[in-house]
């Protein structure tokens, strides 16, 4: 692998790096609010029934909320980007592992035979 091609190794594992953090970031936001949109759906609920239905029926309420189940969705798009660019990073780390190991083995081979590397 020439210079050249390991900085554009490097470059893209920033890149991709970058992308990762921005989108755990995301799916961490979206986790930690699913329970506040939840919250205020079932407040609602709560208020509209002018506080005559049990907290149980309050919860199936905003749990089958459009609005509940698109932030569910978002959650579940944003979970499925991490991984995939978590896996990326993976390949990648894993091809420059081999990379690694097979310039090693051509250097101790070098040395066996005597040359300088």
């Amino acid at each position: 692998m020439s210079e050249s091609a390991l900085e554009k190794r490097i470059d893209e594992i920033r890149k991709i790096t970058k992308e990762y953090a921005k989108a755990k970031s995301i799916l961490t936001k979206l986790e930690h609010s699913r329970h506040i949109v939840l919250a205020d759906l079932m407040k609602e609920s709560y208020r509209a029934s002018n506080d005559k239905v049990s907290v149980a029926k309050c919860d199936m309420e905003a749990r089958s909320n459009p609005i509940y189940k698109k932030h569910i969705e978002q959650l579940a798009i944003a979970e499925e980007h991490c991984i995939t660019l978590q896996w990326e990073l993976k390949l990648i780390q894993m091809r420059f592992d081999q990379h690694k190991a097979s310039q090693y083995a051509i250097n101790q081979e070098a040395k066996n035979y005597g040359f300088k590397s």
